[in-house]
């Protein structure tokens, strides 16, 4: 989760759709939110048929990584997968002590 440069920004996280917290073992994808054939299913085919559901924008997760990386240097996954899921509980971003 450190080095996310190589997606897009207008690609988006997909999480399990059963997922409050997210860990090291949570089912995920990085798809093209638009990259739908029908113009009326909001959600990527993938995400559909692998149970995945909207989380956040890339430009979004950047951000969660560059904030925790401003705060604690070289985080590790514990770090990172925490402030991913502040971020996800509270729009905002962590606060490390």
């Amino acid at each position: 989760m450190g080095k996310i440069e190589f997606a897009e920004e207008q690609c988006a996280l997909y999480l399990d759709s059963e997922t409050e917290v997210c860990d090291a073992d949570t089912p995920c994808a990085i798809l093209d939110p638009s990259d739908s054939d029908d113009p009326g299913v909001i959600d990527p085919e993938f995400a559909v048929t692998h149970s995945l559901k909207y989380a956040l924008y890339m430009s979004d997760l950047d951000g969660v990584v560059r904030n925790a990386q401003q705060q604690v240097r070289n985080p590790g996954i514990s770090v990172l997968l925490d402030a991913l899921n502040y971020y996800l509980e509270f729009d905002a971003f962590i606060r490390i002590p």
